[in-house]
């Protein structure tokens, strides 16, 4: 696997969520209903970035977080649940925040290979910025929110959430 397909397939990642997240934020009632298709798709490319990134890593030093594959699993298959069923939306209140936590968690796990080779200051934006995403998760879990109030905080995640994914692939293209 070339070097730096990882790092496109992460600014790519980053910059869709970025401007997803303002959509979402500038049209939040007509986001909901296109939802589940443009999410799951996002889950899809999510999981398959973890994925990979455990691929990568194990070639490379023969040993990876298997949490890591798991989430990756785990975020394609909700993501498919949000394109193919309705499940997706029955289960709002709990997809939605399970797929923030999961992937948030992913990325701190990450973070330990990112800080050395990274500056202090990435390091700590970033894991900031997926604690924030744990957060915003739990929040959806805990609360009763309206609709639109629950599309704003998808965009808050989401901007956040590809912002850090922005700020990681920009490092690591400067390092390669």
């Amino acid at each position: 696997m070339k070097k730096g397909w990882l790092c496109w397939i992460e600014l790519l990642l980053g910059v869709s969520f970025i401007l997803l997240g303002i959509y979402t934020l500038i049209k939040p009632d007509e986001v909901l209903s296109g939802f589940f298709i443009v999410y799951g798709i996002g889950a899809i490319f999510s999981g398959v970035r973890d994925i990979l990134y455990y691929i990568q890593l194990d070639a490379k030093t023969g040993f990876a977080p298997k949490a890591s594959f798991i989430i990756g699993a785990v975020n394609m298959f909700l993501g498919v649940l949000f394109i193919f069923t309705n499940f997706g939306s029955y289960m709002l209140g709990l997809i939605v925040p399970l797929w923030f936590i999961l992937t948030c968690v992913s990325r701190i796990i990450h973070l330990k290979q990112v800080r050395y080779p990274s500056s202090e200051a990435t390091y700590w934006f970033s894991l900031i910025s997926y604690s924030i995403g744990i957060v915003l998760g739990g929040a959806l879990l805990t609360a009763l929110f309206s609709s639109t109030n629950i599309a704003r905080i998808i965009a808050i995640f989401l901007i956040v959430f590809g912002t850090g994914s922005l700020v990681l692939a920009l490092n690591r293209l400067d390092r390669d």
